[in-house]
């Protein structure tokens, strides 16, 4: 009977070993292949700097943008106008803390990242301390609205006469 107690144990044992050893597998091989954790800002149409993170840039604009179901309650009474900052996050931990360190600065700080982004040298690698930000050509290429402003241009342009 003692034998059979340290057998029943033994396999929970490696049942334990082995369902850890999965979960641990699985976990690596669904973060080698997620898209990266992004940090964003975006400035509505009044002028408040609102920040998120996301998975999917060019997503999350449309969603902010009202093209898609499930943007922001913040942007009910004050629409985006225009996406002003986003830089890379190592996983979804990263990017929480900094959003949460970007939120808890003041308006210029926020604005001297911003512009300070637009400066950045795009030679380089490394991103700092948290994250490579994306140039200006990238966050046009993922900004719903800069393409909204350009055709109310358009529409609201007087013809030649």
């Amino acid at each position: 009977m003692a034998a059979t107690a340290a057998g029943r144990a033994a396999v929970a044992g490696a049942s334990s070993i082995v369902r850890s050893a999965a979960a641990s597998s699985s976990a690596a091989s669904s973060s080698s292949s997620s898209k990266g954790w992004l940090v964003y800002m975006v400035e509505t149409r009044g002028g408040k700097l609102y920040t998120g993170i996301t998975v999917s840039l060019s997503r999350r604009m449309e969603q902010h943008a009202g093209l898609r179901t499930g943007g922001a309650k913040a942007f009910r009474a004050d629409p985006p106008a225009r996406l002003r900052y986003a830089e890379t996050a190592a996983n979804r931990a990263d990017a929480t803390r900094r959003e949460m360190a970007l939120k808890r600065l003041a308006r210029a700080d926020k604005l001297a990242l911003i512009q300070s982004a637009m400066l950045h040298d795009r030679d380089e690698e490394s991103g700092g301390a948290w994250g490579r930000p994306l140039s200006p050509e990238e966050l046009a290429a993922s900004d719903p609205f800069a393409r909204d402003r350009s055709s109310h241009d358009k529409k609201t342009a007087k013809p030649d006469q």
